[in-house]
């Protein structure tokens, strides 16, 4: 913050650099006492306090709410915590909100490479934060000190392994993700030093990322995690003692299988799933679950994380309503000269009633042409076209470390994914009952009302972008009366989803 100057120098700016707030800490004004979150205090005739929303208390923010405005930060413990105390390290292995380059970094060292093979001794960076003091002495510091976690999987000998097996490897927001998570606590190879290995921070986790051929490039969107302890009723058997201060307890030694049961919340909280996507090559959207415990030697207090992954799939949770009549529908509108029709025009009008259709359902869409030429309109078509937009991230000048998280290229590729075609059926003849096709084209001077359809392929999904990835679909509906006549051709945008997200 900037405050007033009192005692400086005449013909300066009147202003010097301020006292900070901190995330989760406040400073009062001319103070150097610090305060956590949770505290009130007065800063003027403004009296600040915590907000008590429930959903920003589980969350860890807090919110503090006066007559000058509103300043949001993520909040700390209840507990009081003293200057001295200010080191706390990171409580996860993926940020939803980091930017691609550095979700990239995360993913490729948890997920391993496509056979998830972990290279040998690789290790999880996580930053512990200093508090501020509110020492303008102390202005320019840096204020995060890096940490290394190394990964158990990655060594040669591990002494705790962890797997979890998912009852279905499919679920919807607003469900539960079931299964179990197995923990093989083993003896210290040591004998003469038959110490117990600590346990800590064992949580559960569903990720979902984005994935893009260029760089292997990849971005973290959905992210829901929970404690062991909360989601698995069993997880009190695996500790042979209680926590301590640090939140570290002793493991028993043995197989320990823990039956869990995590919600997935529908109120985008963890972020908004969008379901499996793969198309082309390299663009996907994945998701995998994620069992990880933070382990630590007594005697050397080297820390540890433990962790396995097995994909599924997440899909959003849709309301009915989304196939519901549009209070107005879809229209668009064409008309155009013909080859040899003369000076009249084919006007084509296409509209549909909707705007999202399910995966594998057929696509009604009604038709109007107006033969205006002097030539037969003998076919109509529609067109399923998928819209594959990549945001390519570009990467900043070196010695910067944060480049502009908007910057990017894009790239856009096409591909018609389906086709139906309606062609003209036969003329009423003499001595015949019956004749093939039911539509007999649109003469000229005539007026057809009619309707075509297309199958949507079941595994086509429109996805709205978040960082990298855009696909979008639209329906070309074209009219042609033949020869080197070229076709009347109009477009109607169109939203697929899943059949999953209606009706889990």
């Amino acid at each position: 913050m900037v405050e007033l100057d009192v005692f400086g120098r005449p013909g300066g700016s009147g202003y010097r650099v301020g006292q900070r707030i901190e995330e989760g800490w406040v400073t009062p004004g001319g103070s150097s006492v610090v305060r956590t979150a949770g505290e009130g205090f007065d800063i003027g005739k403004d009296v600040w306090r915590e907000g008590a929303r429930a959903k920003d208390n589980e969350r860890g923010k807090g919110t503090w709410k006066g007559k000058k405005g509103t300043v949001q930060g993520k909040g700390k413990d209840k507990a009081s915590v003293g200057p001295l105390d200010g080191l706390s390290a990171s409580d996860t292995l993926l940020q939803i909100s980091a930017p691609p380059h550095k979700s990239t970094s995360e993913l490729r060292i948890l997920l391993g490479n496509s056979a998830s093979r972990l290279k040998p001794n690789s290790s999880v960076h996580t930053t512990r934060k200093v508090a501020s003091t509110g020492d303008l002495s102390l202005a320019d510091i840096n204020e995060s000190i890096p940490n290394s976690l190394a990964l158990e999987k990655a060594k040669s000998r591990t002494r705790v392994e962890v797997d979890i097996v998912l009852e279905s490897g499919t679920c919807v927001q607003g469900g539960w993700l079931k299964g179990n998570v197995n923990i093989h606590v083993r003896k210290n190879p040591n004998k003469k030093q038959n110490t117990p290995i600590l346990l800590s921070k064992a949580k559960v986790r569903v990720v979902g990322y984005e994935a893009i051929p260029w760089g292997n490039t990849r971005c973290t969107f959905y992210q829901c995690t929970a404690l062991l302890s909360h989601v698995a009723p069993a997880w009190q058997d695996v500790l042979a003692s209680p926590l301590d201060k640090e939140g570290w307890a002793e493991a028993k030694e043995g197989i320990h299988v823990l039956p869990f049961a995590l919600f997935l919340p529908a109120d985008g909280s963890c972020g908004i799933a969008k379901g499996t996507l793969n198309v082309h090559s390299g663009v996907a959207l994945r998701y995998f679950a994620m069992a990880s415990l933070r382990l630590k030697d007594p005697q050397t207090s080297a820390e540890s994380v433990t962790h396995f992954y097995r994909s599924c799939e997440i899909w959003p949770r849709l309301s009915a309503t989304n196939l519901s009549p549009a209070p107005r529908p879809l229209v668009s509108e064409a008309a155009k000269n013909v080859f040899m029709g003369g000076n009249g025009k084919v006007r084509l009008s296409a509209t549909m009633h909707r705007l999202h259709w399910v995966a594998g359902q057929r696509c009604v869409v009604h038709l109007r042409v107006v033969n205006e030429s002097k030539k037969t309109v003998k076919g109509a078509a529609i067109e399923l076209e998928r819209t594959t937009t990549v945001f390519k991230p570009i990467g900043g000048p070196k010695g910067n470390p944060d480049p502009d998280p908007d910057a990017c290229e894009t790239t856009t590729m096409r591909k018609i994914i389906a086709a139906s075609v309606l062609v003209m059926g036969q003329k009423c003849t003499k001595g015949h009952a019956s004749a093939k096709g039911w539509w007999t084209g649109v003469r000229p001077g005539e007026t057809a009302d009619f309707s075509h359809h297309i199958v949507v392929p079941t595994d086509a999904l429109s996805v709205a972008r978040v960082r990298l990835l855009e696909v979008e679909h639209t329906l070309n509906i074209s009219v042609s009366t033949g020869g080197l006549s070229s076709d009347v051709e109009v477009t109607l945008p169109i939203r697929i989803i899943s059949f999953l997200s209606l009706d889990p």
